[in-house]
């Protein structure tokens, strides 16, 4: 019985299959904000219950700060029948290829450099990467 129960709301937890999905939306948000291709913007896939064919999704991202790791998104869903308000936090990765180290290198030695695609919020320190301006 419980079995049951948790199958049934499984199936209401997930959208139509023609339903267009949020985290598309959120992706090419963050594109757009960036100025990157949406190919290198991934966001955790974003469910929304009972969301019909023909949902358009608005997005709104925070004004200031990164908009990759944890990010607060507010989605506007609007239906044939009316709006609904959303607020989610998705994770979002945003890849660029940045220069890295080719190989482990001994304290002191060169360290060889190499560019590889790395997630802005993997990296670590004072406002590593701007945004607006690629990697010189």
């Amino acid at each position: 019985m419980l079995l049951a129960l948790l199958l049934a709301a499984v199936a209401a937890a997930e959208p139509a299959p023609d339903a267009p999905a949020p985290s598309d939306a959120v992706r090419d948000a963050v594109a757009a904000r960036l100025g990157v291709p949406a190919g290198d913007v991934e966001v955790s896939t974003l469910v929304v219950p009972g969301a019909p064919a023909g949902t358009t999704w608005q997005v709104e991202l925070p004004g200031v700060g990164p908009v990759w790791g944890s990010v607060p998104v507010v989605l506007r869903a609007t239906t044939p029948t009316g709006t609904s308000r959303y607020v989610v936090r998705p994770y979002v990765a945003v890849w660029k290829d940045l220069p890295v180290a080719a190989a482990p290198t001994a304290a002191g030695a060169p360290v060889p450099v190499t560019t590889g695609r790395v997630a802005l919020d993997r990296l670590r320190g004072e406002d590593p990467v701007d945004p607006t301006r690629p990697w010189e």
